[in-house]
């Protein structure tokens, strides 16, 4: 039952779906599992995933680290690259590129122990890609344009649209406001027909941003007001929510 509900659990979280039931599934699992002495990675990254999306990210970079431990003990090479990927992702938000860098190069390694042509490998390097570019170091334009394309041919359209915004925040955030914009609206097209709410928000506002930037004040407020109306705020990431805040103070809306 633990093993169940755990894998239940995680899976909700890692997709952020229903993620008060993520909780209650994966904290039930811990209580079960404990009862019994099992150490399962699921509750650990389910609920490192959890407080990822909360941005605890002191508490989800504990949790997942527990996890990413008991994968590499149980060798088990997909699921320890799924939580370096959580780990890398976690911390490019909490503005530590540099120790994404870490867990791209340790997820890149564990890739390679891996048969057959899956996707961790062209995640790893697109995670190494986006680290580069937020350093702004010398070659990371071109690497993160590859490594756009190839995510593109794999038709990853989960990870492209988090790749695209992270990109797209950082040409905002360096005044490249037409690129910024076009990334944001191929990550918008990327994560629609995914029905992932947080990422639409976040490459909705960027193009809104954009907009507004231009002066095209009227159409920003607009494409803010279709934003708000199809959009569940209760269901967005902590990062979602806080990009939707600061437009509507940046507009005075």
């Amino acid at each position: 039952t633990a093993r169940m509900l755990a894998y239940t659990g995680s899976c909700l979280s890692e997709i952020e779906r229903e993620m008060p039931r993520a909780e209650a599934l994966l904290l039930e699992a811990k209580s079960l599992a404990e009862r019994v002495g099992l150490e399962l990675a699921d509750i650990s990254i389910g609920l490192g995933c959890v407080y990822y999306h909360r941005a605890d990210f002191d508490a989800a970079r504990q949790l997942l680290i527990q996890g990413w431990k008991i994968t590499q003990a149980e060798q088990d090479h997909w699921r320890e690259c799924s939580t370096l990927r959580y780990l890398a992702m976690l911390e490019l938000e909490a503005g530590e590129p540099t120790n994404a860098l870490t867990y791209c190069h340790e997820m890149n390694s564990v890739a390679a122990k891996m048969s057959g042509e899956g996707s961790e490998k062209p995640f790893a390097i697109a995670l190494d890609a986006l680290a580069r570019y937020r350093l702004q170091q010398i070659g990371a334009e071109s690497a993160l344009e590859q490594a756009l394309l190839t995510l593109r041919q794999i038709d990853a359209k989960r990870m492209l649209a988090y790749i695209l915004i992270g990109a797209a925040q950082r040409d905002l955030d360096t005044g490249r406001i037409e690129l910024a914009k076009i990334r944001a609206e191929e990550a918008r097209l990327m994560a629609e027909p995914l029905h992932h709410p947080s990422k639409i928000a976040l490459a909705w506002t960027i193009v809104i941003q954009s907009t507004w930037v231009y002066g095209q004040h009227q159409q920003a407020i607009a494409q803010f007001r279709d934003l708000q109306n199809n959009i569940d705020e209760h269901n967005l990431s902590d990062r979602a929510q806080k990009a939707i805040r600061n437009l509507a103070q940046m507009m005075e809306y």
